[in-house]
């Protein structure tokens, strides 16, 4: 091989088998499928006909009802909850999603007992996770299991939680990111870690080999926000790099052979990086795309918490973070979806055939409105155009641009 030919391989311009870029996603329009207050965290189940989500029961009010796990048709139809009325999970019961058979449902659930948090806090739902358990339900059978029992802070215990647990796409194994302690300062919200372990289904639901991880500069926020196509990294939010602000979280992928992370979105603050949010990433089923939710365009303010000042979008990128495109104008006046509110495109999900993603988005009443907000939970449509073959030749130059390009390699923890 001769030395030229060698220094071309090593920069990418020579052609190289292609990948379908992430282009070929046409938008072609979204239907609000549930408006309700309290509806949150969507996810479309493996065979495409369900979607389950959260909500409150709506006999009572948000103050005393704890969130519930429904499932619902594609076109809103159908609605029933599949946690009511279950003494196993009294209170608080959500973040789900389905395993690739569709018999299982993994979910966190609050403790029945624990340590007692002032009246109006929401550490304890779904998406706080604190004083939850890892549960599962199994469809069949009706059985709920507490996989994973986590402290109470009552007594002697430590505090403990459980956060968004995802099934691999294989069904062996389940991550889930777990409540450590209140981490240092710079801890917005609090110092997690990631667990990994192998889900055995018999005769009893239970999981062996466990394993944990706090990959970045320190043990921080890590929300599992799902699996590569081939099981082998996690995707996930988080703040990969030192100095990052945790209100300027990126998107990520963990290698889980190395514990190592890749920055997928480019927004960190630091090391020449813009400042921005990101969030609720998922890798589309063919694995040729990844949605998220950003606040680019909008900015942030690291000064308050994060929620009494956000905006996102919903955006689609490269299966790598490149090229990456706003697909919603829901924050911009006179675009669909606008009215007059903040609004915040929020945890998402691909239907199995790639042809749509559902999501939650909420609109805030005003710019420092804090607490229940109007949800909606929207399917977005796509239509397929013919998958273009993009070299890797084409992407080469766009990496070479990028400010502080070390960041494409991985990070070590």
């Amino acid at each position: 091989m001769t030395s030229r030919l060698w220094c071309s391989l090593l920069l990418g311009l020579l052609p190289t088998p292609g990948r379908a870029d992430a282009t070929s996603y046409q938008l072609t329009g979204f239907t609000d499928i549930l408006s309700a207050k309290y509806s949150f965290r969507p996810q479309w189940s493996p065979d495409g006909r369900w979607i389950v989500f959260d909500d409150h029961e709506h006999t009572s009010s948000y103050d005393t009802n704890p969130y519930k796990i429904y499932r619902m048709h594609p076109d809103g139809s159908g609605a029933e909850c599949l946690t009511c009325n279950r003494p196993e999970v009294p209170l608080n019961s959500g973040g789900a999603q389905f395993d690739p058979s569709g018999r299982y449902l993994i979910f966190s659930a609050e403790q029945a007992e624990h340590y007692r948090l002032p009246a109006k806090s929401t550490a304890t739902d779904p998406g706080g996770g604190i004083f939850n358990d890892l549960a599962i339900l199994d469809l069949q059978t009706q059985k709920i299991t507490r996989l994973n029992v986590v402290g109470s802070a009552l007594h002697g215990q430590p505090p403990g939680g459980t956060l968004f647990p995802r099934f691999s796409h294989s069904g062996a194994r389940i991550a889930w990111g777990e409540y450590v302690n209140k981490g240092v300062a710079a801890s917005r919200f609090a110092a997690w870690r990631i667990v990994v372990a192998d889900f055995i289904a018999g005769p009893q639901p239970h999981l062996e080999n466990r394993k944990t991880y706090t990959p970045g500069p320190r043990p921080d926020i890590y929300e599992i926000q799902g699996w590569t196509p081939d099981d082998k990294a996690l995707v996930l939010s988080c703040a990969p790099l030192p100095g990052q602000d945790d209100n300027a979280l990126d998107i990520a992928q963990m290698d889980l052979a190395t514990g190592r992370l890749k920055q997928l979105t480019f927004t960190a603050g630091v090391q020449g990086q813009p400042a921005e949010y990101e969030e609720h990433a998922e890798l589309s089923p063919k694995g040729d795309a990844l949605a998220f939710m950003s606040s680019t365009g909008y900015g942030i303010d690291t000064t308050r918490f994060f929620i009494t000042w956000l905006k996102t979008e919903l955006w689609l990128a490269n299966a790598d973070g490149s090229q990456p495109r706003k697909l919603t104008n829901f924050n911009v006046p006179g675009k669909p979806g606008y009215n007059g509110q903040r609004a915040v495109v929020s945890m998402l999900s691909w239907a199995p055939d790639s042809s749509s993603i559902v999501a939650n988005v909420y609109y805030f009443p005003d710019l420092t409105h804090h607490g229940p907000t109007p949800s909606h939970i929207v399917v977005f449509h796509f239509r397929k155009a013919a998958v273009t073959e993009v070299p890797d030749v084409a992407r080469a130059p766009a990496f070479a641009l990028r400010p502080h390009a070390s960041t494409f390699l991985e990070i070590c923890p």
